[in-house]
């Protein structure tokens, strides 16, 4: 997603990347996330815009994604997909923070996050949260990017397994909701310490609250 003032006279657009069929199912569990405190819309280039439905305080979630669409020094790029691993990192793909880049010149930061739009759904539903993981990805590419600006620190790498990494984990922290799985259960060929790339030889799954959400190496 690119994100702009909801009128689109800002400078960058809030465009939601994929498949159409990834790009759609994005667009309506972030819709899900501000529920009706917020209308979205999508055009057919995938731009969104947003309109507050009443004048009264808007809760976290739905006051973060306003800021965001607001702020027009942050590019927040974000790649919905049902890939099975990231196509950065490599790892197992729920949602994956991959940096963000500062340009000295004009101040614009522009952050790249990727998710599979099918496990964060599956997350959801046991949870009882719709759209909040999805929501979730997006405050965290935005938020990582606000502390690139604050601290100009220029190149921010990609958020991976044993690396320490303060930007992403603020970011993490100041977003609404969580991790979409909380156990990694591995049955067959676990991967060796330290290791961060997805084995193919691996067999296991993802789950929340003890239920699947993930199988590998084939996806559900």
């Amino acid at each position: 997603m690119r994100f702009i003032d909801p009128g689109g006279m800002g400078p960058n657009d809030v465009i939601i990347n994929g498949t159409k069929e990834n790009q759609q199912k994005a667009f309506e569990q972030l819709q899900k996330s501000v529920g009706s405190q917020l209308s979205l819309s999508m055009n057919d280039k995938g731009k969104v815009s947003y309109s507050q439905n009443s004048t009264g305080p808007l809760n976290e979630g739905a006051s973060k994604l306003t800021q965001a669409i607001d702020d027009h020094s942050v590019v927040a790029n974000i790649n919905s997909t049902d890939n099975l691993v990231s196509s950065v990192t490599g790892s197992l793909l729920q949602g994956e923070f991959q940096g963000n880049t500062l340009d000295v010149i004009s101040g614009v930061a522009t952050a790249q996050q990727e998710m599979n739009v099918n496990v964060l759904e599956r997350a959801d539903n046991v949870k009882g949260t719709p759209g909040e993981n999805v929501l979730h990805e997006t405050i965290e590419a935005y938020g990582g990017a606000k502390i690139n600006q604050r601290d100009n620190i220029g190149i921010v790498p990609a958020a991976m397994i044993g690396i320490p990494n303060n930007v992403y984990n603020e970011a993490h922290q100041n977003s609404p909701g969580g991790q979409a799985a909380d156990q990694v259960q591995y049955d067959k060929n676990p991967p060796k310490p330290g290791q961060r790339v997805y084995n193919p030889s691996t067999q296991g799954s993802l789950k929340t609250q003890g239920i699947i959400i993930q199988t590998f190496p084939q996806k559900m």
